[in-house]
């Protein structure tokens, strides 16, 4: 069922279509307020009470930077505490989804994300109703935060991400555009077709195989992404200077060049922070053990915090490396400390894997007062 029909189905008033990105009236609505809206209706919108999610990531099966392996270890446990606590199904995948005979100069690690979910899709069609993506240098942490589902159904969205709708609408840049750094993919046909959308501009849409001839000389496949990313470069400020289209310069191409096609099924969301920028917050959440400083809504403290940029893993020669393993640590405590208070601790400070019993951290802080 449509989103307009099940808005009608629900007596909730169908929504007009935007034609920019800036008009989609979800963003101006609180978040969860279809939740409270249907609250005690007699037909539940999910069959299950609530819809069954698969959370999913991903990692290379080993990391080159000192430490790296710790740290993505740490993260996949963050995704797994997040989901047990909220009944998700989980994934983690260490497999590079690589067809080899095609393509294999020009297959990339970071095409890796959406062949995952494009494979998952296809053959967990009948097990889940939305796909959760999170980058493996991403932490939850708003552990109790709960992803209002009921908005996007509702709504009529497909696809969720965060993204600038303004940025879009008139001056696309790479960076502060749009992140597929998290991705919210309903388990439909809406979703199906995005991702192989961005796999035909890599000339391997389905139906199709592309080789080379031999001699290292380029396919029509090839041409496609190449006129693509000529045409991404001219159109998105502060596009990288690599050959490669990624997933997320080619999910700017789409929503920029295809508007009238994914703006009813695609929702770029900024009510919550799904993406919250590591500097912007990591130095500083000591502030939520505060009294009143908590709010909950996702952004007071934020839902999640991706370390883009910090390449955790694979890149030796970051300037920034040894702060982002520091920072990385103390939102990874940070959001531990929320899963351990069920069994009384907390972490000494955020700086150190050391845990205390909450009485004795009471003690220790009454002390000092």
């Amino acid at each position: 069922m449509s989103g307009a029909s099940l808005s009608e189905a629900f007596g909730l008033r169908p929504e007009v279509q935007p034609s920019l990105w800036s008009g989609q009236r979800l963003a101006h609505r609180p978040v969860g307020y279809v939740e409270r809206v249907l609250r005690g209706a007699t037909r539940p919108l999910w069959p299950h009470q609530t819809p069954q999610v698969l959370l999913v990531s991903a990692s290379q099966p080993r990391c080159s930077t000192p430490r790296g392996d710790n740290h993505i270890v740490k993260s996949l446990k963050n995704k797994a505490d997040y989901a047990r606590k909220h009944g998700f199904a989980t994934w983690f995948s260490m497999e590079g989804f690589v067809d080899p005979p095609y393509h294999p100069p020009y297959h990339h690690r970071l095409r890796n994300k959406v062949m995952l979910l494009r494979h998952l899709l296809r053959t967990h069609s009948k097990h889940y109703d939305w796909l959760f993506w999170i980058d493996s240098d991403a932490i939850i942490t708003d552990m109790s935060f709960r992803v209002p589902w009921d908005d996007y159904v509702l709504h009529g969205y497909s696809v969720v991400l965060w993204g600038s709708p303004s940025g879009l609408d008139s001056a696309p840049s790479y960076q502060p555009s749009l992140s597929t750094g998290v991705l919210l993919l309903r388990n439909d046909q809406y979703s199906r077709e995005f991702l192989e959308a961005i796999v035909q501009l890599w000339g391997e849409g389905e139906g199709e195989k592309y080789r080379d001839d031999g001699g290292g000389n380029r396919t029509a496949g090839d041409s496609i992404e190449e006129e693509v990313t000529v045409t991404d470069r001219r159109m998105v400020a502060g596009m990288p200077s690599s050959y490669l289209l990624s997933d997320q310069s080619s999910a700017i191409y789409l929503l920029a060049t295809q508007r009238e096609r994914w703006l009813p099924r695609v929702f770029l969301e900024a009510r919550y922070h799904i993406n919250r920028y590591w500097r912007e917050v990591s130095h500083d959440l000591e502030r939520y053990y505060q009294k009143g400083a908590w709010v909950g809504d996702g952004l007071d403290p934020p839902f999640i915090v991706h370390f883009c940029g910090c390449a955790l893993c694979w890149r030796r020669d970051s300037a920034q490396l040894d702060e982002c393993q520091a920072q990385h640590e103390r939102t990874f405590h940070f959001a531990d400390d929320q899963i351990i208070k069920e069994l009384g601790y907390r972490h000494r400070n955020l700086s150190t894997p050391e845990i205390v019993s909450l009485d004795c951290h009471r003690r220790r802080r009454d002390i000092a007062r």
